[in-house]
């Protein structure tokens, strides 16, 4: 049986990304101060928010599709983790407890991908509403956070962060159902690693919150939508050409 051709298959998916990062590189080579030390280490902060960020979308898409939630789930933890830290309880706290929700929200979409006949990014989006609704009970004003661990403003803190979710994933991926191409799946199949694909992929974006948090000092209930959601869309542009 020869095989569908599309933009996800014949490896072209890259040019977009070659293409805008030649674009971004022209926009900004002139700016002054921009190979600077301090802004490559901005730089370099926001490569790694941005790569725990995919690490969380890849997994999904490897699933039965790309997770619309992890926006809510990063904002919704965040506000978590800053509202126990200023109720006295402390960030670690705040932290357990924002890691159980993102847990609990990504085994919720995992088992309704699964196990009922609603594809993975309705539900997902679905989950996205509620959560930017139950937000609403939060404060969406700054929270400050004290005594954060450095990581957030550390680049060597910040690197090992990434090599281990990196390498997390990439061990999950090989060694689970995810590993095998979409082509050699049978259809309708149920294996708890898509399952877990979702636990994984909110965690993932509950550390990714608390990394940010690190970096600002402070919980802000809005400022990972656009961290986001653009991701979430490209990864659901590619995964429906698939």
């Amino acid at each position: 049986m020869e095989r569908k051709t599309t933009f996800f298959n014949t490896g072209i998916g890259i040019l977009p990304v070659v293409a805008m990062m030649i674009a971004m590189f022209a926009g900004t080579i002139f700016v002054p101060m921009f190979f600077g030390i301090v802004n490559a280490q901005n730089v370099w902060m926001q490569v790694v928010l941005l790569a725990m960020i995919g690490c969380a979308v890849a997994v999904s898409v490897r699933a039965k599709g790309p997770d619309f939630s992890i926006a809510g789930v990063m904002a919704l933890t965040m506000m978590a983790i800053g509202q126990f830290s200023t109720q006295g309880y402390g960030w670690e706290v705040g932290l357990v407890v924002a890691l159980l929700i993102a847990a609990g929200v990504g085994a919720l979409n995992g088992a309704v991908a699964l196990y009922t006949p609603v594809p993975a990014p309705a539900i997902t989006i679905v989950v996205f509403i509620v959560l930017r609704l139950l937000l609403n009970i939060f404060s969406t004003q700054p929270v400050p956070i004290e005594g954060l661990p450095a990581f957030g403003q550390s680049l060597l803190a910040a690197t090992i962060l990434l090599v281990l979710v990196v390498a997390a994933v990439f061990l999950f991926v090989f060694f689970s159902r995810l590993g095998t191409p979409f082509a050699g799946r049978q259809k309708g199949e149920k294996t708890l690693s898509y399952l877990f694909a979702y636990v994984i992929s909110a965690v993932l974006s509950a550390l990714a919150a608390f990394f940010l948090a690190s970096r600002l000092g402070a919980a802000i209930g809005t400022v990972s939508w656009e961290y986001v959601m653009y991701t979430v869309f490209v990864a659901a542009g590619i995964y429906a050409s698939k």
